[in-house]
């Protein structure tokens, strides 16, 4: 697969947020963020399940799209309420600096994410160019990562007395 036919298959995931953020940033200026905020990576969680699923023998439409759909689903939900949340909590006289520490977060996260994942996946060297042994190394990268973000959720709960 080609770099362009990678980019090309998560093309419904921008669309979708496309025409869904502004529905979400409505949703959550009814119902608060928290609704949106929880049932969106609940969503989008599911997403990358269904992506951890995916070999080199799995075509695009019954395996990449839905996988695609459901995570640009997740991430619609989520984003537009998220980044109204950090702006509202910084006030109007900081909605810049909020808004660029809000970006560059969301893009420092992407790139420690991409450049872990074959760390964690143990995947070196020209192993990453074979579909299968990436395919196999980053459905393991994912149930780490679920485990590593479930231990972080867990320890943010208040112990039981």
């Amino acid at each position: 697969m080609s770099a362009l036919e990678s980019g090309s298959a998560l093309i419904p995931m921008t669309i979708l947020m496309l025409l869904l953020s502004s529905l979400a940033g409505r949703l959550a200026q009814r119902t608060g963020p928290r609704l949106p905020m929880t049932v969106g990576p609940l969503i989008t969680a599911i997403g990358l399940a269904l992506l951890a699923r995916v070999g080199p023998s799995g075509g695009y439409w019954p395996t990449i799209f839905p996988a695609v759909i459901v995570f640009g689903l997740g991430l619609s939900i989520t984003v537009a309420p998220l980044t109204a949340t950090v702006l509202a909590a910084a006030g109007p006289k900081h909605a810049g600096i909020a808004s660029a520490i809000n970006n560059d977060v969301a893009r420092a996260a992407g790139l420690i994410a991409v450049a872990t994942l074959p760390l964690v996946a143990g995947i070196a060297g020209s192993a990453a160019l074979d579909p299968y042994i990436f395919s196999v190394g980053f459905g393991r990268a994912n149930v780490d990562y679920g485990h590593a973000g479930g231990r972080w959720w867990r320890a943010q709960l208040p112990d039981d007395p």
